[in-house]
């Protein structure tokens, strides 16, 4: 087939990609549904390279009536409304078409159907060969010689006897077919009476459909005999809507519809905006230089230091350079178990050396105790060192006693600083983005998961490579990013903060926290027996035992044997959901969901917390050693893992017990020291409220005070009750959360919640006038900034969905009051990391607006007063700061 035209039916393949994934939909960190769009491209991909089409059209339905339902209202009448987050992905499917310079047809009055069908008897008779790209049995009429049908799912081409062989009529006969039969799909009636099997008998015995509807007297079968002569006009008014309409207004212009080149940088931006991981490793590797000024195609020349005397020219020649990359291999992602397999450096954009250290293959080694002298006195030539995620390769060096003392820019953190957002800061993936370069995956070299290899067993000419390009790209980068930054102004965000606290976050990280492995264990036995109790009344309550952990198995006690209400249904599948705020609604109305979440909690905290903590000790310190990442959350907060620490449950008598656990070593205790009402103290600043900042200056209980006003009593006359109320209400109001919201994080009604929210915006205009303000800058700007202008760029605050918009609106609300606490909590710890370098005491835990010490006995009251002294002065705002001081011989006591 030199001409081959692919016509794609692009409603129908849209419906279909969507519902593939009906069961397990994929979402991305935004919380949009791009299942859609992810099997229109995946199809779309493998049409193209399965058919090697020399022409191509897409082709879509529009919302305007057509002829159809013009002579028959109810025409498609039945058909479930479009889901909505379909309609939300139909415009992204119509970018990613154009991404593909495919065309897109469309035209009000006609189906898609139609316009494939005039489209397809055009090119035919101009010498093509046409495949209609759709599962509709309707095409099946237009199937001939030279028209085909390509079926999305089997991708098996349908010619004149495959449509026979599945229908049991020829093309010619489709019409006639389903016009006797109808069609439910589409809500067309047919003959009543008539189904597939009649319809085939018919036209087998009598040829056609005019000749059936002229031969009703000859049908033996009495009813359908009957139906026949009494719905001729009916048959005939099918007959019409069956019918594809081949006479559509439409010129068949070959060179519009030629196959042309994808335009590789818009897919490349589509793909990340949906997060297609996958596809963007297919299509980046393949961009053209003419896209991007600073696009790399070409490797780097990278050389295997292979003896003491080149590993000192190389050095010389880094020690007179302003900056230089460097970049570790090792045995382990933990660096506090890993061995230095070897070194890479670079300083000149694409060339890199690799110094292999502990290879399997001894002779490529050089002398371990050489090498590393040589870099002691290299790192004290005060030479700027760049590297991606150097607080690892800090630790390594750290390890075998060298200090890397002059870090000056990291590329992970630059990133992160640049675009918080970006769920990935991976060296390889800034590569692919930012210079349009594929890196070689450490995959190929060691393998994954179980199958993993250590480093060292890589040979020495592939780690080279490898290694050296590492440094190589990081050098590369770095260039781009810090030129992204001062463009931005977020350099001195990245310099003053971000850069500085990278150490201390090592430094705490190497010091770790003790924990009390024996109450661990002793705890465990005693949430053990809560959890057998616990079992027993759950099954007592539910008259039957069952696996509480199986969603199925609860959701049948709960919603068929107890009759308790079910108003939500799970995302994946559509079933019944058992989820923590249905059962928390639940628990209002039976006790059953509230032993069910207690259950729950007990499993969690002794699984994630209790029976893993003591296995996590390092064996060498007797202290649990958690990572702090600096590059994760989009707001500027840590986040911690390994274990993490941010989300040890405090409100719970069994979520406090934990932190008993983490104690101090002899001589030491711990000490707390906690931000107050901090989110509610910079709302304040933000939005400039007098009525707000003045009752943060009285020292008044904000919750207290708010009660009073909003329910218009005394303040010696508000109630715990009320204090509780109107502390949800405050932090819900924060966060921009409707009423809607708030009457689902409290006891309020939705009609209560919304006069709760009108009484607190009359009482502090001020908030009302920040949040209203704050949208307005997001959507002209598309971000939004802290005090010390880090930015959070929101894509989606004039998305087209209201789902998507809304959410934007109340992370534009609350990110520069989140982040800017971050930004405070961080330039206190810098501050507080410098005066503690001279003493004993040490910083070990950062988890919210709570820092964490293991104080020495005799620095208690210097380091109470620094701690409290440097959090409070981190920024200066309209209201005071308040940090309140906690200490004891666990972090619990302390708390």
């Amino acid at each position: 087939m030199s001409k081959l035209l692919i016509l794609i039916d692009g409603s129908a393949l849209a419906y279909r990609s969507f519902f593939a994934f009906i069961r397990n939909p994929l979402i991305n960190s935004r919380g949009e549904n791009t299942s859609a769009v992810f099997g229109f491209v995946n199809s779309l991909l493998k049409l193209l390279q399965e058919t090697s089409p020399s022409h191509i059209a897409c082709v879509f339905d529009t919302p305007a009536p057509t002829f159809r339902h013009k002579i028959y209202k109810q025409y498609k009448s039945t058909r479930a409304k479009m889901p909505e987050e379909l309609v939300d992905s139909l415009p992204w499917i119509k970018e990613v078409i154009a991404g593909f310079n495919i065309p897109i047809i469309e035209m009000d009055g006609f189906e898609a159907d139609d316009i494939i069908g005039t489209l397809a008897k055009k090119a035919s008779e101009s010498g093509f060969d046409i495949g209609m790209f759709t599962g509709d049995k309707d095409y099946y009429q237009l199937v001939d010689e030279h028209i085909k049908l390509l079926h999305p799912k089997t991708f098996e081409w349908y010619g004149k006897d495959q449509v026979e062989k599945k229908m049991g009529v020829s093309p010619e006969r489709i019409v006639d077919f389903l016009a006797l039969r109808g069609d439910p799909s589409d809500n067309i009636p047919g003959v009543p009476g008539v189904g597939e099997k009649t319809a085939l008998e018919l036209l087998k015995q009598f040829g056609d459909f005019n000749t059936v509807l002229n031969s009703a007297d000859k049908i033996s079968k009495k009813k359908i005999s009957k139906s026949l002569k009494e719905n001729i006009e009916l048959a005939r008014l099918s007959y019409q809507l069956v019918t594809i309409d081949c006479s559509v207004p439409i010129k068949f212009e070959q060179e519009a519809l030629s196959l042309k080149e994808p335009d590789l940088k818009k897919l490349t931006e589509l793909f990340k905006r949906m997060e297609f991981k996958k596809l963007l490793e297919k299509f980046s590797p393949t961009l053209n230089g003419g896209e991007r000024s600073l696009l790399v195609n070409t490797k780097g020349s990278y050389e295997t230091v292979d003896s003491i005397s080149r590993l000192d020219e190389i050095l010389g020649m880094a020690t007179r350079k302003v900056e230089v990359a460097i970049d570790t291999e090792t045995t382990s992602a933990n660096p506090f178990l890993a061995d230095l397999v070897g070194i890479s450096l670079s300083f000149d954009e694409g060339e890199a050396y690799y110094i292999p250290l502990k290879h399997d293959d001894e002779k490529a080694n050089l002398p371990l105790d050489k090498t590393l002298e040589r870099f002691e006195r290299f790192f004290d030539a005060n030479v700027k060192i760049i590297g991606h995620n150097l607080k690892y390769d800090r630790q390594i060096f750290d390890n075998y006693g060298l200090k890397l003392k002059t870090i000056y820019f990291d590329t992970m953190i630059a990133s992160y600083v640049i675009d918080p957002g970006r769920r990935i800061h991976k060296l390889s993936a800034l590569a692919l983005d930012l210079l349009g370069y594929r890196m070689q995956p450490i995959t190929e070299l060691i393998g994954s998961g179980a199958k993993q290899k250590p480093f060292s067993v890589v040979p020495v000419d592939r780690a080279t490579f490898y290694s050296a390009e590492d440094a190589d790209f990081s050098l590369r980068l770095k260039k781009l990013l810090y030129s992204q930054l001062r463009r931005q102004k977020l350099d001195e965000l990245f310099f003053n903060i971000e850069m500085p606290l990278m150490p201390v976050l090592g430094e705490m990280e190497k010091t770790g926290v003790a924990i009390d492995v024996t109450f661990l264990n002793k705890l465990s036995e005693v949430y053990g027996e809560k959890m057998v109790l616990l079992e027993n009344k759950i099954y007592n309550e539910a008259g039957e035992k069952f696996n509480i952990n199986s969603p199925a198995q609860l959701r049948v006690v709960l919603f068929d044997k107890l009759q308790l209400p079910s108003s939500k249904k799970t995302a994946k599948g559509g079933e019944r959901s058992t989820g923590v705020d249905v059962l928390e609604k639940l628990a209002r109305i039976h006790p059953f969901p509230r032993m069910i979440l207690d259950y729950r909690l007990l499993m969690k905290l002794k699984s994630t917390y209790i029976d893993t903590l003591p296995k996590l000790v390092d064996p060498e310190t007797g202290r649990v050693h958690t990572s702090f990442n600096q590059t994760v959350t989009a707001t500027g907060r840590l986040s911690s893992s390994d274990p993490n620490l941010q989300n040890i449950p405090i409100r719970t008598q069994e979520g406090k017990e934990i932190r008993r656990a983490f104690i101090a070593k002899k001589g030491f205790n711990i000490l707390s020291a906690d931000y107050s009402q901090i989110e509610l103290r910079l709302m304040a600043h933000f939005a400039g409220d007098e009525a707000l900042i003045e009752s943060f200056k009285r020292g008044e209980d904000i919750h207290r005070r708010t009660a009073a006003e909003v329910f218009g009593i005394r303040l010696e006359d508000v109630t715990e009750e009320h204090r509780r109320a109107a502390k949800t209400a405050n932090f819900a109001i924060i966060y921009g959360v409707s009423a809607y919201g708030l009457s689902q994080q409290s006891d309020f009604s939705v009609k209560e919640s919304q006069d709760y929210i009108d009484a607190y915006f009359k009482r502090y205009p001020g908030v009302k006038k920040y949040m209203d303000e704050i949208k307005v800058f997001a959507r002209e700007k598309g971000y939004v900034e802290t005090l010390l202008k880090r930015r959070r760029y929101l894509p989606d605050i004039n998305a087209r969905s209201r789902q998507a918009r809304e959410f934007a609106e109340r992370t534009a609300i609350n990110t520069p009051i989140q982040g800017t606490a971050a930004d405070m909590i961080k330039l206190a710890m810098i501050h507080i990391a410098r005066k503690l370098r001279t003493k004993k005491s040490r910083m070990i835990l950062q988890v919210h607006d709570e820092l964490v010490f293991e104080q020495a006995l005799s620095e208690k009251d210097y380091l109470k007063k620094m701690v409290k002294e440097e959090m409070e002065k981190a920024l200066t705002l309209k209201v005071p700061i308040k940090v309140d001081l906690g200490e004891g011989a666990n972090w619990l006591e302390a708390h």
